[in-house]
């Protein structure tokens, strides 16, 4: 673990330029970034939300790695939270979460560590962007998926009148 409060500092100052530079290369204008220390660790949060309401869609990213430096070696927890709502003819939304553990090797300087922690956060960041993409692509794809839902009227597009069906015994018959 971190020895001294001034040394985490230095790396931590050193992993929040890394960590600035990925995200403004790698998400949109909305996205916010955090490094601090906590009980002699470096933590990173990343967030970011997006909305389109010509498109009808939101969006909410948000991981936090904690990075415990031991020598050489960077042990990694990361969380990644996505929220994902679609509301165009239906409401549709999807929150998942996501949790991995790594080991990987730092560097010799501050820099070389704050590098290879950002690279991997990154690698890992994108498989799992990767993998909702390509699910979300798939419940497009499968408009059966889709189809199931959503609530769908009856062929002629008019509301159900339950209090006709009931008093005529059909539906009250069929639920018993």
């Amino acid at each position: 673990m971190l020895t001294s409060p001034a040394r985490a500092d230095f790396r931590r100052e050193a992993l929040q330029k890394q960590v600035e530079e990925y995200t403004s290369a790698n998400f949109s204008d909305s996205v916010m970034s955090a490094t601090y220390v906590k009980d002699g660790k470096v933590v990173v949060c990343i967030s970011g939300a997006e909305f389109d309401a010509r498109n009808m869609w939101s969006g909410r990213w948000r991981s936090q790695w904690e990075c415990a430096i031991e020598g050489d070696e960077v042990q990694l927890k990361g969380t990644f939270k996505v929220d994902v709502h679609f509301y165009e003819d239906g409401n549709v939304q999807s929150s998942s979460t996501h949790e991995v553990s790594d080991t990987i090797g730092g560097g010799g300087s501050e820099d070389d560590t704050a590098s290879a922690i950002v690279e991997h956060i990154k690698a890992t960041e994108t498989k799992y962007q990767s993998l909702l993409d390509g699910a979300y692509v798939n419940l497009l794809k499968d408009h059966s998926i889709m189809n199931g839902l959503r609530r769908p009227l009856p062929i002629d597009k008019q509301k159900v009148n339950f209090k006709t069906l009931v008093s005529q015994g059909r539906l009250a018959g069929s639920l018993r």
